[in-house]
């Protein structure tokens, strides 16, 4: 697939199938702030009035459980490339990278950097089962992401909720595409 701009490529991309252009699905992730659910809830609804058509019932941060919280890290982590440089990773609230990343092995990617993943404080007995979010730290993780106890999440029932809508969303809160 090409898209040519005053006889310019401007990007270029080889889908396997037409199922990748035509599936292209995703969950989204609104994070609000605000003190009171209730308060936050009105905000939402005065810019989308059905948005729990296509949303779940607004979260609030200190309510996800352990396992929640953890993958409302690893979506918020992370790098937006790669290979990435320090710089490229994302740091939400508080936190300090070191607080957050570990090296993902000691061999540097091709552009000559190390390359990090979200710290495993907690490691089970597959490679696949880790947890930055652990019994012990779960207070000092909400204190650092959330200081102000005022985070409230939206999570999407469906994939692709309405693209018109999603960005009126962006206009008051932080989307997370969740893939």
């Amino acid at each position: 697939m090409k898209q040519v701009m005053s006889n310019k490529c401007v990007f270029v991309t080889q889908p396997q199938s037409m199922v990748d252009v035509i599936t292209n699905s995703s969950s989204e992730l609104f994070i609000f702030y605000g003190k009171e659910k209730e308060v936050v809830e009105e905000m939402i609804k005065e810019v989308y009035p059905n948005y729990r058509d296509e949303y779940e019932e607004l979260k609030v941060l200190k309510d996800l459980d352990n396992s929640e919280l953890n993958d409302l890290l690893c979506w918020m982590t992370g790098s937006w490339c790669w290979p990435a440089t320090k710089d490229n990773y994302r740091i939400p609230g508080l936190f300090t990278f070191d607080e957050l990343y570990e090296p993902e092995s000691n061999e540097k990617a091709w552009n000559g950097h190390i390359q990090y993943q979200l710290k495993r404080n907690y490691q089970g007995e597959h490679t696949w089962d880790y947890s930055f979010v652990t019994k012990e730290n779960r207070d000092w993780v909400l204190s650092k992401l959330d200081p102000s106890n005022s985070m409230h999440l939206l999570y999407s029932k469906y994939e692709n909720p309405n693209w018109d809508m999603q960005e009126e969303l962006m206009v008051i809160g932080m989307r997370y595409h969740l893939g």
